[in-house]
């Protein structure tokens, strides 16, 4: 899925990720991180029907998306915010101060990714920074997403500096007996966080569990 004309059919459904699920550890760690690091002029790409655009301080907010019927979406619930109909590679990113990519990039090629994060490097003056979040198990059912050491890779080459990340999410691998009982545990240890209003500390079971449990990260990249 790439074209306007995919993104529009998929949107014929609300919220198609579900991304206002409730419990929703994510979603709550994605919101401390856009309060930390939202500057100035700041672009929203991929926003889609605008879940994550709440989170965000509305002045000097633009938010891109390749769909017409998630931009309409998000018009109704946020008025005065400015935005973008356009490929993502084609946007001019020099006038923003910070930049969020919040699930959307994983959508490009191989070259397309490499085109992307060329893009980044030139954006990333002094003070600027750029804010992304994707899944990153690799090969799935559905498409080819990133590995967390691919993505550091490609920083590297970049000369592009990773100044902070976090886990968002847990990702269970079905490859082990064993792995089925971790996820039975996790799971009853996180509902009973949520019954107990405790999930604002669910992000530290996240800290201690391995890079192949984890499903989505979020990174912070400035200029080097």
């Amino acid at each position: 899925m790439r074209t306007s004309k995919e993104f529009n059919n998929f949107y014929k459904k609300k919220d198609p990720w579900n991304v206002l699920k409730i419990d929703n550890t994510r979603n709550e760690i994605i919101k401390k991180i856009i309060e930390k690091y939202q500057y100035n002029k700041t672009l929203e790409l991929g926003c889609g029907e605008g879940n994550f655009t709440k989170y965000f301080n509305k002045k000097n907010l633009k938010c891109n998306d390749i769909s017409l019927i998630a931009l309409k979406r998000l018009k109704k619930k946020y008025p005065m915010i400015k935005t973008i109909k356009k490929d993502i590679l084609k946007i001019n990113f020099e006038k923003f101060d910070s930049i969020f990519a919040f699930e959307c990039i994983y959508y490009f090629s191989q070259q397309e990714r490499l085109q992307f994060f060329l893009k980044i490097k030139k954006f990333l003056k002094k003070n600027k920074v750029f804010i992304f979040s994707t899944p990153i198990i690799g090969n799935s059912t559905y498409r080819y997403y990133f590995t967390d050491r691919e993505l550091k890779k490609i920083f590297k080459r970049f000369n592009i500096n990773l100044i902070g990340e976090k886990k968002l999410n847990i990702y269970f691998p079905k490859k082990y007996k064993l792995d089925f009982f971790i996820r039975l545990v996790i799971r009853i240890i996180f509902k009973g966080m949520y019954a107990f209003k405790l999930s604002k500390y669910r992000h530290l079971i996240l800290n201690i569990l391995p890079q192949s449990f984890i499903y989505q990260k979020a990174y912070v990249l400035k200029k080097s």
